[in-house]
């Protein structure tokens, strides 16, 4: 199935509202991901000392590949508060397991998931789509593909083409303007 960008920036909004107001945690995991784009397998993996400075610095799991993502102030504002007084090796998205263990993948998809439902969104929604919200957003400011494809290690340009979920921006829009005519 289909994951989707999440698109509104009031649908962005209220995401973080309620992830804020009901658990640091994942309010953190969907800022740190829609605002870095990594990817969720290196997002877990991610200890206290690796966002400490200005550039989160990881290789890549999928693609073996360095990425460096400046923190902005947003995120930078949101992990003062989250890690303070946590050890440098302390992972950031700890599971109630126990002990040092991060958080599983599928349990962030439900994390977003079950928050993109109480929003209201239709789409799919999972936490895939916080690096593909990320992609959508980079391309919204700048309007350029390369841009998008360097911020996500792509090589090619119909993988990025089909992140960014714009064939289906622009036929739902087409569809509408259609009702007008």
């Amino acid at each position: 199935m289909k994951v989707y960008p999440v698109r509104s920036k009031a649908d962005r909004e209220k995401i973080e509202m309620i992830l804020k107001a009901t658990n640091k945690r994942d309010y953190l995991l969907w800022i740190l991901g829609s605002n870095t784009g990594f990817r969720i397998s290196d997002i877990i993996r991610l200890k206290v000392k690796d966002v400490k400075g200005n550039f989160i610095t990881l290789i890549e799991q999928k693609t073996g590949k360095e990425r460096s993502v400046k923190i902005n102030k947003k995120l930078k504002a949101v992990l003062k508060d989250y890690i303070k007084g946590m050890d440098d090796n302390a992972v950031l998205f700890k599971s109630r397991v126990g002990g040092n263990k991060p958080i599983c993948i599928r349990r962030c998809q439900q994390i977003i998931k079950k928050v993109a439902e109480l929003v209201g969104i239709e789409k799919n929604i999972n936490s895939h789509s916080m690096r593909k919200t990320y992609a959508y957003n980079i391309y919204k400011t700048t309007g350029s593909l390369a841009l998008v494809m360097e911020a996500l290690n792509h090589s090619k340009e119909k993988v990025t083409l089909r992140y960014l979920c714009l064939v289906d921006e622009m036929l739902e829009d087409a569809t509408e303007a259609i009702a007008d005519m």
